[in-house]
């Protein structure tokens, strides 16, 4: 079921979402090599707190952290970690903000200082792949008429041109 939420709540829903996005700007200011997860993680908590919210996954059966911090090959919901980053790697941050009740949610990556092309391009095509979704979600299309090229992540790996990790199995579908 659908609850429609009054301009109150999306208001407050819009007030989480700013606080999150601003949060996340702040992390990009202190991403460099020699930073650890857990640094980011220790400021993300005291961030939110300056700002009256809190860091929905802490606690969340027994998690102790306020982010999920992934480098490099780890694809999600790694743990902080007191290891200094590397330059070159790439780090995902990922969180849920809670505010007044409502909650946001992201994951951002960040260049370690300076990354290579192949990771570069990652990023860059990923990225276009979120704005991309997000133009296609209001259009109220199911998902596979909006990408029905280039949907999952074969369909990623194809368009960054890994053929090591996709190989069609019919490629005259594909031509």
């Amino acid at each position: 079921m659908i609850t429609i939420k009054t301009k109150e709540q999306i208001e407050k829903m819009g007030k989480a979402g700013r606080i999150l996005a601003d949060c996340h700007k702040e992390i990009a200011k202190l991403i460099r090599p020699g930073i650890t997860t857990w640094e980011i993680d220790q400021f993300v908590e005291g961030y939110l707190a300056k700002h009256g919210a809190t860091p929905e996954q802490k606690g969340y059966q027994g998690y102790p952290y306020a982010t999920c911090a992934s480098v490099n090959d780890v694809i999600c919901h790694g743990f902080p970690k007191k290891e200094a980053l590397n330059d070159g790697d790439i780090v995902t941050i990922d969180m849920v903000v809670r505010y007044d009740g409502w909650l946001a949610d992201s994951a951002w990556s960040y260049a370690v200082g300076h990354i290579s092309p192949e990771a570069e391009k990652l990023l860059k095509v990923t990225k276009e792949s979120l704005v991309q979704g997000h133009r296609a979600s209001r259009t109220r299309q199911p998902y596979r008429r909006c990408f029905p090229r280039y949907s999952g992540l074969c369909g990623i790996a194809r368009f960054l041109g890994c053929a090591r990790l996709y190989r069609p199995r019919n490629r005259s579908r594909d031509a």
